[in-house]
């Protein structure tokens, strides 16, 4: 009685508070796992492995066996290597504290998950009342928590003999338990820093032009001056449609900030962006913007932000973290030069009102240009409640990482601590950088794969991300009769998006996952100097619709961690009822012929320009790029 009273305080507590929503611990609880990730990745497992069979002969077997029987890889080969082999307790403090850090955060998500059943939710409760010996959870319970693991991690590093530090190991719950045994959670090892995040309203949008008339009108009207009559107009329409509209309507409506990250903009669909800016900075006197560029920023929005420099900040993403002077409402960082072009980025995030009750936030695909994808396929999406508030505060995090010369940024992205409930949808939210070697995105990817029953729909611009793969191939191979659908951009050229695709393709198509790509829409233009270019149509989804209840949406593609992906990317789990519309949409569009066709896996040849390479050589080409990306990635 005594423990089903503590699983009622302690897990019905977002209930007795459902007007707020503390993201504050949400944010407390990211920056320690980051902080903690980023050392336990210096361990570099892989090597520590290598070197622990290398001695295996000088290790105590008995001794081994009973670790390995508790600790899972990749914690047994840092833990095992600097017990027996190089008894460094710092590393070894790290080792535990972080192993103890992924179990808590697993059960304690596994607790508050709307989804999960009453007995779950007591199971999970009754283990962190074991772990914690807490009476009473409140919102000071997380950090006593995360203090109780830090000592007993440090108590047990410091104990010095083998079989000490062992017994220690068995005798610490924490570690101990089998949460398969005891909450039935067999993907122990994929907690999310953040969890889930209740209270919000959720809306998504997938349905735009992709005609080749509206290509072409735009390709007619790019040179024309701004005051051209049916320049605006193109440029109305661009805004009034349904990928983007909200974003303009939310700009239209907000009353205290915009907050963007955005890869470069050019051409009418720039000229949608700018002037709705323009219109808000000039009506709303104290309203402010924060522009982070994911490369190059272009010259018009440059001009704009001058215009109102109290309350319009450029920020840009250089390839290396520089400081051109501090970072105010006056100044840009870095000043604009060409070496920053380079630099790219893949999808859109914006947030309004922040600090407010209702702020809003907008992730898309979709990028402000015009050439090509202005008319490819996209999704977007709106939310509206807590985890809204909360993206800002994970952006900021990342962010003074990246340009660690400015030690407060927080002025460019005000926050509540609390923010009160708009709906009843559930976001389980990431914001990482490659630079940073993190990975969220890949890690709440696969579990949301891992969570699939019957069918998992997937949508991708690219895919050919180990992790990824491997979790596909696994689920299919674990479950004959899972429906798993896959629809990629490939045109099967070595230049753009088919050689990456196809590396894994015929792997996939081995074990039974079905596989077509979207019909590209192909057209030549003659550039400036009468040269034909080739253009087509890009599948610039990166969408996952499993069991036709949830989805998840990224704002970059999956791919290698070696490739120069978005410094910035956003990875978002819904739990939404508009799951069931766009998994029929996309069997709409696998059944249709004149929209989607089956990828000859079989006899792919790539090509280099207009150059076929032959069956052999594409084969080989894909066969070495799978096995480099195991090995590497």
């Amino acid at each position: 009685m005594k423990v089903l009273f503590l699983v009622t305080l302690l897990f019905s507590f977002g209930q007795l508070h459902a007007e707020q929503i503390d993201v504050n611990e949400k944010l407390y609880l990211y920056k320690v796992y980051r902080q903690q990730t980023k050392k336990f990745t210096q361990h570099k497992t892989i090597d520590l492995r290598r070197e622990l069979v290398n001695r295996s002969g000088d290790l105590s077997l008995l001794l081994l066996f009973r670790l390995d029987k508790i600790i899972p890889s990749p914690f047994i080969d840092s833990i095992a290597y600097h017990i027996f082999i190089d008894s460094k307790e710092e590393k070894l403090e790290e080792a535990l504290s972080y192993l103890m850090l992924n179990r808590f955060l697993v059960v304690k998500q596994n607790a508050e998950k709307s989804s999960a059943s009453a007995e779950a939710k007591e199971r999970a409760g009754a283990l962190l009342t074991k772990w914690s010996n807490l009476e009473k959870w409140d919102e000071t319970s997380t950090r006593f928590m995360l203090e109780l693991i830090q000592r007993r991690a440090s108590l047990i590093s410091q104990i010095g003999s083998a079989q000490a530090i062992i017994e220690a190991i068995e005798s610490t719950p924490i570690i101990a338990d089998r949460l398969d045994v005891e909450i039935g959670l067999k993907s122990a090892l994929l907690p999310e820093p953040i969890g889930e995040i209740p209270g919000n309203i959720v809306s998504l949008f997938f349905k735009n032009d992709r005609s080749l008339a509206k290509a072409t009108k735009l390709k007619e009207l790019k040179d024309l001056p701004a005051e051209d009559e049916s320049r605006k107009t193109m440029v109305a329409q661009l805004a009034s449609e349904s990928l983007v509209k909200p974003l303009f309507e939310m700009i239209n409506s907000s009353k205290e900030n915009l907050i963007i990250v955005s890869p470069e903009m050019a051409g009418l669909s720039e000229d949608a962006f700018l002037a709705a800016l323009k219109v808000k900075l000039e009506e709303t006197e104290d309203w402010k913007v924060i522009y982070v560029g994911l490369g190059s920023i272009s010259p018009r929005l440059l001009s704009l932000s001058n215009q109102f420099k109290s309350r319009f900040a450029i920020m840009a993403i250089p390839d290396e973290a520089v400081k051109d002077g501090s970072l105010s409402w006056q100044t840009f960082i870095p000043s604009p030069d060409s070496k920053y072009g380079t630099q790219h980025g893949l999808g859109l995030m914006a947030v309004t009102d922040s600090a407010s009750t209702t702020p809003h936030a907008f992730i898309s695909s979709r990028r402000f240009i015009d050439h090509p994808h202005a008319y490819s396929f996209e999704q977007s999406l709106v939310i509206q409640g807590p985890a809204a508030g909360l993206l800002p505060q994970l952006l900021n995090e990342n962010l003074k990482q990246l340009v660690p010369s400015y030690s407060d940024l927080s002025t460019y992205f005000p926050s509540r601590t609390h923010y009160p409930t708009h709906g009843q949808e559930s976001v389980n939210l990431t914001v990482d950088s490659a630079r940073l070697a993190a990975r969220d995105d890949r890690a709440l990817a696969v579990k949301f794969l891992i969570g699939t029953k019957e069918e998992i729909l997937i949508d991708q611009y690219m895919l050919y991300d180990r992790a990824i793969v491997d979790s596909i191939i696994k689920l299919k191979i674990k479950n004959p009769d899972l429906k798993v659908k896959i629809l990629l951009d490939t045109n099967l050229d070595l230049e753009m998006n088919g050689l990456p695709n196809a590396i894994f393709l015929k792997e996939m198509k081995m074990y039974g996952i079905e596989l077509k790509a979207r019909k590209s829409l192909h057209w030549e233009e003659a550039d400036s100097e009468d040269s034909i270019v080739q253009f087509h149509a890009i599948n610039h989804r990166n969408l996952m619709i499993r069991d036709r209840k949830s989805v998840f949406m990224g704002t970059g593609p999956f791919m290698g961690s070696f490739e120069r992906r978005s410094p910035i990317s956003f990875g978002i789990q819904l739990n939404t009822t508009m799951s069931s519309e766009l998994a029929d949409s996309f069997i709409d569009d696998w059944e249709n012929v004149d929209t989607t066709y089956e990828l000859d896996v079989e006899n792919f040849e790539a090509k280099i320009g207009k150059r076929h390479l032959s069956h052999k050589v594409s084969s080989f080409l894909n066969t070495v790029f799978s096995v480099l990306l195991r090995a590497f990635d």
